[in-house]
C-alpha cells in the first residue's frame, strides 16, 4: 500500500486509506481491500465505497430490515463503532438465517461485513467479539438504516428530516417523527406495551443520516447516569444535541413523561459529555411515547451560562 501510495502520488494519506479500506481479520493478520484501495488511487484517491458496489445489498437489505429487535439493537451499537459479542455459527445453513440470529451474523462474516477481534467455545458455542471492518462497509450499513425510513416516505422528505433536526425546529421534527411512526409499521410494531429500548432504536435508525455532521452515541454514562442518544458536533460552534426518551402505556401521561425525560438531563448532569467535547449549546429533547402516539418538549441550554 504505500508502494502504490509512492507511484501514484496522490494526495490521500495512509491513515484514511487504513480508516476506509483496512481492517479485515484474517486469522492473527489484518488486510486491506485491494479492490477499494487500487479504485481509489485511479480516482485520484477519492475516498468512497467501491468494494461494496462491486454486488448488490439486496440480501443483507431484506434480512437486518426483518430481523428481530434485539438483533437491531446490536446493530446500532455496531453502527457507533462498537465491538459486540456474538454466537457465531461455523456451518452456515441459509434456512436458518431469518430463524437464528447466529445465522444471520455468521453470513454478515462470511460475507466480509463483519470481522471478528477474538473468539473462543463456551458451553459448545462459537462465542466471537466482533465489529464493523472500516468506514467503507460503515457507510453501507448507514445507507441501509436510512432507506428503512426513506421507504416509508421518499428521501426528500427524509432529508428534510434531517435538517428540521439540526436547525432545531421542533414542529417539523415532531411532524415528521410521527409521520414515519404511523408508516413504518412493517419494521416496528408499535402499540401500548412496546418498550422504551424499540423507541430507542427506531429514533436512532432515524438519526444515523446525521453522522457526517455529528458523533452519534447512545446509551453511555455521563454525570449521574446513562442518557439515551448524544449528539456531539463535528463542527465547532455548532450545537450539540440530547433526546431522552420515556414510554408509557397511558396517553394522558405523554407531556408529564416528557417533562420528566428532560429534566432528568438536568437532573442526571448528561450535559457534562458537552462540556468535555467544547459545546456550549445543547438543544435537550425529551420524547414520550404510548404506541403510535408521542409527546416532545425542548428546551436550548448555554452551558457558559449555567457555569457563570
Amino acid at each position: 500500500v504505500l508502494k502504490l501510495l509512492e507511484e501514484t502520488k496522490q494526495g490521500v494519506s495512509l491513515d484514511a486509506i487504513k480508516e476506509w479500506y483496512n481492517g479485515y481479520q484474517t486469522g492473527r493478520h489484518v488486510l486491506y481491500n485491494p479492490w477499494s484501495i487500487i479504485k481509489c488511487l485511479k480516482n485520484h484517491g477519492k475516498l468512497e465505497t467501491y468494494w461494496v458496489k462491486t454486488s448488490g445489498n439486496e440480501l443483507i437489505e431484506e434480512l437486518l430490515k426483518d430481523a428481530k429487535p434485539e438483533v437491531r439493537k446490536e446493530f446500532e451499537e455496531l453502527l457507533q463503532g462498537k465491538i459486540i459479542t456474538q454466537v457465531l455459527s461455523e456451518n452456515l445453513v441459509f434456512p436458518d438465517i431469518k430463524k437464528k440470529p447466529e445465522a444471520l451474523w455468521s453470513l454478515l462474516l462470511y460475507a466480509g461485513y463483519l470481522k471478528v477481534l477474538s473468539s473462543k467455545f463456551m458451553e459448545y458455542h462459537l462465542v466471537c467479539e466482533i465489529s464493523v471492518p472500516n468506514k467503507e462497509v460503515g457507510g453501507v450499513y448507514s445507507q441501509i438504516v436510512s432507506e428503512w425510513f426513506s421507504e416509508a416516505g421518499s428521501i426528500d422528505s427524509y432529508n428534510s428530516f434531517v435538517r428540521s433536526l439540526m436547525d432545531g425546529d421542533m414542529e417539523r421534527f415532531e411532524m415528521y417523527i410521527t409521520s414515519y411512526i404511523m408508516q413504518s409499521g412493517s419494521y416496528f410494531d408499535f402499540n401500548k406495551n412496546t418498550p422504551e429500548q424499540i423507541f430507542h432504536v427506531f429514533i436512532l435508525g432515524l438519526v444515523v443520516g446525521l453522522r457526517g455532521e455529528y458523533y452519534i452515541r447512545s446509551n453511555q454514562e455521563s454525570g449521574l447516569g446513562r442518557f439515551d442518544v448524544v449528539m456531539l458536533p463535528k463542527q465547532s460552534g455548532r450545537a450539540g444535541i440530547l433526546l431522552e426518551f420515556k414510554a408509557t402505556d397511558d396517553p394522558k401521561e405523554l407531556k408529564a413523561k416528557a417533562e420528566e425525560g428532560l429534566k432528568q438531563v438536568k437532573d442526571k448532569q448528561y450535559l457534562e459529555l458537552f462540556r468535555q467535547n467544547g459545546v456550549n449549546e445543547v438543544l435537550a429533547i425529551g420524547l414520550a411515547f404510548c404506541g403510535k402516539q408521542l409527546c416532545l418538549v425542548n428546551e436550548r441550554i448555554a452551558l457558559q451560562e449555567e457555569e457563570g
